[in-house]
């Protein structure tokens, strides 16, 4: 059976900005406010420099509400566990692994619209070949595993070490180019 659907790209917009607005309502009633504001703001500057300013809201917005959601789920499993909890590496460390599957289905459905991406992937790692994941491959997975793993790992160093709020949030937000150089580096030496 072959299915001909077809989504308009404003459509595709108007769904991650939707959700990316109900992640952030989620942050701001689960964690804060303060945390809310500076996590999806660090994440806009973070996909708008990881995207190299292609694209458009969609494109901005998409790493900071994959990661969001990988660590909300991640903090769920480790804080779950009495032994893993507080465990702040594991949480990063599963966290860009979940975020690089979590990007999956959305990798999948802008390749098959012909939509924007954030960054451009498509070597084929460990022998496998991508017709099977609909077109994304686990470069794809890997790329956005290093963005995951960087971004709420700066994220995470920047809350814990005991900077004051007035200096975190400029230290955050000014990192956010240079984490996503990183992204794109550690990504290429996988």
């Amino acid at each position: 059976m072959d299915l001909d659907i077809s989504l308009h790209l404003a459509h595709w917009r108007l769904f991650v900005v939707v959700l990316t607005v109900l992640a952030a309502g989620h942050a701001h009633v689960k964690v804060s406010p303060f945390f809310a504001i500076t996590w999806f703001g660090a994440a806009a500057l973070f996909g708008w420099f990881w995207a190299d300013g292609r694209g458009g809201p969609a494109v901005v917005l998409l790493p900071g509400l994959v990661v969001y959601s990988a660590a909300a789920i991640t903090k769920g499993l480790v804080e779950r566990r009495a032994s893993l909890s507080g465990a702040h590496s594991l949480h990063v460390v599963l966290t860009g692994l979940l975020s690089g599957l979590l990007a999956l289905p959305f990798e999948s459905l802008a390749r098959a619209m012909g939509w924007p991406l954030p960054r451009p992937t498509g070597r084929v790692l460990l022998g496998v070949e991508a017709s099977w994941m609909g077109g994304v491959t686990l470069d794809t997975v890997a790329s956005w595993g290093a963005a995951g793993f960087l971004l709420y790992g700066v994220y995470k160093v920047l809350d814990h070490i005991g900077l004051p709020r007035w200096l975190q949030v400029p230290a955050l937000l000014g990192s956010m180019p240079f984490v996503a150089s990183a992204a794109v580096w550690l990504h290429g030496r996988v």
